[in-house]
């Protein structure tokens, strides 16, 4: 299969293994039972959304980055190293230090 690079400001995503995370996460992923969250790394980013004049907004996350996306809101796709979540820039909640 080739190689995945989403468009516009999608942002495509592999899942973490789960852990507890520290101060006050843990209170809104306990939180979110029926629309759990989920720590990802982003594996690839589009090149961002066309402003009004056409240029383009840069991302606000990086091939690298550690984040909090509702898990109900990607879409999963299998591939070769396992499965891939794509989310719109604006659907992600947080960056993680």
């Amino acid at each position: 299969m080739p190689a995945i690079t989403p468009i516009l400001d999608r942002v495509a995503l592999r899942k973490l293994p789960e852990e507890r995370l520290d101060g006050d996460l843990i209170e809104v992923v306990e939180n979110y039972k029926d629309n759990p969250i989920i720590k990802a790394e982003v594996i690839a980013i589009g090149p961002g959304r066309p402003d009004s004049a056409g240029n383009l907004k840069p991302m606000g996350v990086k091939v690298g980055d550690h984040v909090l996306v509702h898990k109900h809101g990607s879409i999963n796709i299998a591939h070769n190293d396992g499965e891939i979540n794509f989310v719109a820039e604006p659907d992600i909640l947080a960056v993680l230090d």
